[in-house]
């Protein structure tokens, strides 16, 4: 494993301890989901994203080297044995960590693909150029992804829900942490 200063990519989240012998349920964000299981050491980060605002001053000993033992695909998850866990006490206390991996263990994707890790702290503005706030993260619906974005307002936790389809997602900028959409303000 890379030094606590490596860039690390969320690929997943363990969801909830599994029977009593140390094993968790993990939310993979990889497509297919067992994908995830190519990497067999995985860095466990609390579940703000690594490098991002919630992770500021973050110590590194919050981050959490462990290797995959065992697995098993089942319907709508992934059940795994983690080393060093064999309690579900144990299992228990990893529920919300982010699995995490270095970013450059990725492998590349074609032009105008990204990984979802990529998209999150994006400024988003409308084509009028409206700020529409910042990509909190996304969720998976049968037809497409669609980005949560949070915009500052009355209610703190004002969001909105974009489509990622080509008709609204008119540019992606990594690099100027910005992203483009055909997207009213007030939708």
């Amino acid at each position: 494993m890379g030094s606590p200063d490596t860039e690390l990519t969320v690929m997943g989240e363990i969801s909830s301890p599994y029977g009593v012998r140390g094993w968790v349920r993990v939310r993979s964000y990889t497509r297919p989901p067992e994908e995830i299981l190519g990497y067999a050491c995985w860095t466990l980060t609390p579940r703000n994203r690594p490098g991002g605002p919630g992770d500021a001053g973050r110590p590194a000993e919050a981050r959490q080297s462990i290797r995959v033992m065992d697995s098993l695909l089942q319907k709508k998850h992934l059940v795994v044995k983690l080393e060093g866990i064999s309690s579900r006490d144990e299992a228990a206390s990893l529920s919300g960590m982010q699995v995490c991996i270095p970013a450059g263990d990725l492998p590349d994707l074609p032009a105008g693909e990204y990984y979802w890790s990529q998209l999150i702290g994006l400024e988003v503005a409308n084509l009028a150029g409206e700020s529409l706030g910042t990509v909190d993260h996304l969720v998976e619906t049968g037809a497409n992804d669609v980005l949560v974005v949070k915009y500052p307002g009355v209610d703190a936790d004002a969001e909105r829900l974009i489509p990622w389809i080509p008709q609204v997602i008119r540019a992606v900028d990594i690099g100027a942490g910005s992203l483009l959409v055909d997207w009213e303000g007030d939708y």
